[in-house]
């Protein structure tokens, strides 16, 4: 808001300047804004802009209870903002389009958005040999600062441009940054805002100019919805859905061009901070560009969240079928191919994750070349990826998944075929968890993630080539692992179900159980008080056992924010722990201990909630049993769930005087989750 006073009168009025426009058409609307103050908009329509409005006074463009769209014609952007205040409230930006900011230029400015949408806007960088950079597809912000409060960003892009040939040299693709914000430095503070379908694409690069020249490579993406470099960004409440960040292709030529890199499907960060806490992200996925021939594909790195240096803090959160998948390419050094790395979360600083959920997020190396040994990339780190520093606590890892890139026949290979014949496939690396920093695990849960080596290549009739090797189905570690009150239950890889580690790692008050194949794989520092269902942890401090079954019941949430494994009525980790190396509370918040002692593993039971164990009676191709050893004469239902978030009741049966029940129930077709609960 602008006060206008006369300067050479002491005692002359002040007046706030304000101005209603009643036509929605430009030439109102731009003289409405010429002087700053408050503008009112009471009208309903369309408004196409021809120009920016350029706002250097304080300003406030008010369209409450109004249908206004400000429109770009995918031609201009709509504001300049110059070191002023701008606030725009229940405004529609559509269309809008700039080589940095498609909607929004703010220049050291403070702008405040209040129920706003910003739709299919744009950020493109120019075609040329030294190609340019897309920035910020809706907002660009410089040093300013951004609150945005019940907000809409969808369908923005920023799209890298595509590289040129000049004087026989072929150019480079153009990267892109932030499909929705991009802030260099900066603020930017987001509260209840929806972040759907947004995107960052590497430009591809130009092909080769002449039979024997060399291709531009193609650019990289940062970003789907935000990137930041040297900024702080707060999300409380937000919803990051589908947001894509795709590297750009190489070109095609004797010497093919590399694929461009990915990072953060929803949110990338170059040092700088990001806090983010009770919100969700949801299928964001960063793929890397395919290479061209005799080059790799692009790397991808945090399908949801990606940071290099600075600060993350994640808490109260859902992460859920986040991917980040290698591009393929067509590398000739022998090396192996683009790795997919955190489906979830890539952490290259210092990060804190508390109370959350991470499900069935991915990651998948890239396919062998074929024109040399080098197999295909590694899927390393299904939810998250830790290079430097993490603290995890009270969160739980349940359904992710890690895959290496499939092999190839190599170039060139004629009948008949040996093992020998073709590229190997790559390895899966850490299901859940791959860690190769330092990385804190305290009241978590890892359940049913698996890591998996990359198919073999077949052709029919012959024998088929190296397949990859799946290790640490719920934690790969190489650096410091730290273990306390972690329930590690049925997770499946080839080596080391539960754990696989070549680092350095101790283990406290945890259970590991019936993980494929085996627990554990590695030394293992033992902090005593540990269960392993099998012997390969090889335990042997105080209180620690090997070979026993901890008698777990099913995943759910019990009353805390994330799901955890409950302890069965008789189970040996009741009462079992360390109560000097113990925390003060469990996985879901309550207070340790409850009886003389505190548990084993991620819960502290209650006797009242203690699970009715169960397990797997006869099976038939059309049914199978469920056992359930419970309260004596007791009723209990049995629930599926193919997600574990939403239960279905199946059946209600009654335990005998010994507390025993069956239930037979259909084979499902597909994974199914089933647990038995008291009525």
């Amino acid at each position: 808001m602008v006060y206008l006073c006369a300067a050479f009168l002491a005692l002359a009025p002040c007046h706030l300047i304000s101005a209603t426009v009643t036509d929605c058409n430009e030439a109102n609307l731009r003289s409405a804004v010429a002087e700053g103050g408050t503008v009112t908009l009471a009208c309903d329509g369309t408004i196409v802009l021809t120009q920016p409005l350029i706002i250097d006074r304080d300003t406030v463009i008010d369209a409450s209870g109004r249908a206004v769209t400000l429109s770009g014609s995918n031609s201009v952007r709509m504001f300049v903002v110059s070191n002023v205040s701008l606030t725009l409230i229940g405004l529609r930006m559509a269309n809008g389009s700039a080589e940095a900011g498609g909607a929004i230029l703010n220049d050291g400015g403070m702008l405040n958005l209040t129920n706003c949408v910003f739709v299919a806007n744009s950020s493109l960088g120019t075609n040329g040999f030294r190609a340019g950079d897309g920035q910020g597809g809706a907002i660009f912000n410089r040093a300013g600062t951004i609150v945005a409060t019940s907000c809409t960003f969808s369908n923005n892009q920023a799209l890298g441009g595509t590289g040129t040939q000049v004087n026989s040299s072929s150019g480079r693709g153009g990267d892109a940054y932030g499909g929705a914000i991009y802030s260099d430095p900066g603020q930017i503070s987001l509260t209840n805002c929806f972040f759907v379908t947004n995107s960052a694409r590497g430009g591809n690069g130009a092909n080769a100019s002449y039979s024997f020249g060399s291709a531009g490579s193609g650019g990289g993406a940062s970003g789907g919805a935000i990137w930041t470099s040297n900024a702080t960004v707060s999300a409380i409440r937000c919803v990051f859905s589908e947001n894509p960040a795709t590297g750009g292709n190489g070109g095609i030529g004797l010497l093919g061009g590399g694929g461009g890199d990915a990072t953060g499907g929803a949110i990338a960060a170059a040092l700088g901070q990001i806090v983010v806490s009770r919100s969700s992200f949801h299928r964001n996925t960063a793929a890397g560009g395919v290479g061209g021939r005799t080059s790799p594909g692009g790397v991808a790195s945090g399908g949801a969240i990606s940071c290099y240096g600075g600060l993350v803090d994640l808490s109260d959160s859902h992460l859920s079928y986040n991917t980040a998948a290698g591009g393929n390419g067509r590398n000739e050094r022998g090396t192996p191919s683009a790795e997919g790395r955190g489906g979830a979360l890539f952490a290259y600083g210092t990060a804190t994750v508390t109370r959350v959920l991470f499900s069935t997020n991915s990651t998948l190396g890239a396919m062998a070349s074929g024109r040399s040994t080098g197999p295909g990339g590694s899927g390393e780190g299904g939810a998250v990826y830790n290079r430097l520093s993490c603290n995890v606590v009270s969160s739980t890892f349940v359904g992710n998944s890690c895959q290496g890139g499939p092999g190839i026949l190599f170039e060139g290979s004629t009948p008949p075929l040996s093992f020998q014949s073709y590229a190997p496939a790559g390895d899966g690396q850490g299901g859940g968890i791959y860690n190769a920093g330092t990385i804190q695990l305290l009241n978590c849960t890892l359940g049913y993630n698996r890591s998996l080596g990359g198919a073999a290549a077949r052709v029919p009739g012959y024998p088929s080539g190296p397949r990859g090797i799946g290790r640490g189905g719920g934690v790969l570690n190489t650096g410091l692992l730290d273990i306390v009150h972690v329930t590690i239950f049925g997770n499946l890889t080839e080596i080391g179900g539960g754990l696989w580690s070549t680092g350095q790692c101790s283990v406290t008050n945890s259970i590991f159980a019936f993980n494929y194949q085996s627990n554990c794989v590695g030394i293992i520092i033992d902090g005593g008080h540990n269960l392993s269902s099998d012997g390969s942890c090889l335990f042997t401090a105080a209180g620690s056992q090997n070979n026993v079954n901890p008698l777990l019941g099913a995943l759910d949430y019990y009353g805390g924010p994330t799901p955890v494994f409950i302890l069965g009525l008789t189970s040996p980790a009741i009462d079992a722990a360390n109560d000097a190396a113990s925390a003060s509370i469990d996985q879901r918040g309550l207070a340790r201990p409850v009886g003389a002692h505190c548990d084993i593993g991620a819960m502290e039971v209650r006797e009242s909630e203690a699970a009715a164990l169960t397990s797997l009676g006869e099976v038939t191709p059309e049914t199978f049993q469920i056992r359930v050893l419970g309260h004596p004469n007791t009723p209990y239902r049995l629930l599926s769930s193919s997600s574990i978030q939403a239960w279905t009741p199946v059946a209600t049966n009654v335990t005998d005087a010994n507390g025993r029940a069956v239930f037979t129930h259909p084979r499902a077709t597909g994974r199914e989750f089933y647990k038995v609960v008291t009525p």
